[in-house]
């Protein structure tokens, strides 16, 4: 995989990580992006960062999460996008305003419509026009 502003320092500020800045759920957060201030990359429209996992999601009917959203400034007319979803279809998301940190302690996927068996439950960050 080539080296880009979402996967070039794993470990140390970006990927699974014990988190800087704030408490972790868990022993570990995943940080899309960085969890370094200051930090330039830059990206273009439909980049994007994908925190996937395929789990057996037979007799769920919901799976949560937690999520520190801290969008970063972004080129003029563009935002930043946060979504998530389940076997590639956006069930929810939320536009980030540079600067600002959000904080959504009981972020919801929902699987109750879904067959029994494996399933791809999806966490995104991308640059959108």
């Amino acid at each position: 995989m080539p080296r880009n502003a979402f996967n070039q320092e794993y470990g140390t500020r970006q990927g699974r990580i014990v988190p800087l800045g704030m408490t972790p759920v868990g022993s570990y957060s995943f940080v899309l992006g960085s969890d370094r201030e200051g930090t330039v990359n830059y990206l273009n429209t439909g980049d994007k960062v994908v925190l996937s996992q395929t789990a057996d999601c037979t007799g769920l009917k919901l799976v949560r999460f937690v999520a520190r959203l801290r969008a970063p400034a972004a080129r003029a007319g563009h935002k930043w996008t946060f979504t998530w979803g389940v076997d590639g279809i956006v069930r929810g998301y939320r536009h980030l305003l540079p600067g600002r940190t959000v904080d959504m302690q009981d972020g919801v996927i929902d699987l109750s419509q879904l067959a029994p068996g494996n399933h791809v439950l999806e966490l995104a960050l991308t640059v959108n026009p």
